[in-house]
């Protein structure tokens, strides 16, 4: 192995990092206090809402391709 990746002088194996629980736990966010889980999950993408913006309806570029194939 080359060099160990380092975070202030601690070397450490990124493949044996541990990963966030999904327990909740108390934490302050910017002053905040929470009492959640710290792995964060992204929610399903709305793919039908109608998005406007200065009076202009948007469309996903994205969304058109997997129309069309």
């Amino acid at each position: 192995m080359a060099n160990p990746m380092r975070y202030r002088g601690v070397p450490y194996e990124q493949a044996s990092h541990e990963k966030p629980s999904t327990r909740p736990v108390e934490h302050t966010y910017r002053g905040r206090r929470y009492q959640a889980a710290l792995l964060h999950v992204a929610a399903a993408a709305d793919t039908k809402a109608d998005l406007c913006y200065r009076g202009l309806h948007y469309v996903s570029h994205r969304g058109l391709l997997s129309a069309q194939g």
